[in-house]
């Protein structure tokens, strides 16, 4: 895995390799998060990452609506920070990964 990027395995068993946007610490939940892109589709997810002694971690389904609004508040916020760095019609989210010549500022290699 590459350090910008988290491997998801969807409900109907598609592996995707998604872009990570931001990890976030909730002291209200004591919950840490971790907000990804797939680069394919142009969609944004979140999971609860639960780290391990490996360095690797789980993740496990966001269930409360609370928990949802405030990572939703999260995004915003990092979208707000981050526009001049991260254009949506790139699909790599601002971290080189789409292979391709594309126009965000943040593909610089």
């Amino acid at each position: 895995m590459k350090d910008n990027m988290i491997t998801i395995t969807t409900d109907d068993g598609r592996v995707i390799e998604c872009v990570i946007l931001f990890t976030y610490h909730s002291d209200d939940f004591n919950h840490d998060y971790v907000v990804f892109k797939d680069p394919n589709s142009n969609t944004a997810g979140a999971c609860i990452y639960h780290p391990q002694e490996d360095g690797k971690g789980t993740l496990s389904d966001i269930e409360s609506d609370d928990e949802w609004e405030m990572l939703q508040d999260a995004l915003n916020d990092w979208l707000e920070k981050n526009s001049d760095k991260y254009e949506e019609s790139c699909g790599c989210g601002g971290s080189c990964q789409c292979g391709e010549d594309c126009s965000c500022n943040g593909c610089e290699e």
